[in-house]
């Protein structure tokens, strides 16, 4: 919900981002696979927030919501 006197952009979100830029990620894909990826961009001006991520193998980067994201394992980010 937004106040027409506030601009969208300066409203406060609920909470802030879950993950940062950098981080490692599990993407849930639409079969509900998971898929490691790296976190390369926040938009916080948004909620929930939404993220630029690139999959691991692969080039480029998909926008996703927070909802599709799970953090990695403490063994995986141990093991890196």
């Amino acid at each position: 919900m937004t106040s027409p006197d506030i601009p969208r952009e300066t409203q406060p979100v609920p909470h802030g981002p879950l993950y940062d830029k950098g981080q490692m990620v599990q993407y849930v894909t639409k079969t509900g696979e998971l898929t490691p990826a790296k976190v390369l961009q926040v938009d916080r001006s948004i909620f929930p927030c939404q993220y630029a991520i690139q999959l691991e193998g692969h080039e480029g980067e998909r926008w996703t919501e927070e909802n599709r994201l799970r953090p990695l394992q403490l063994t995986q980010q141990h093991q890196e």
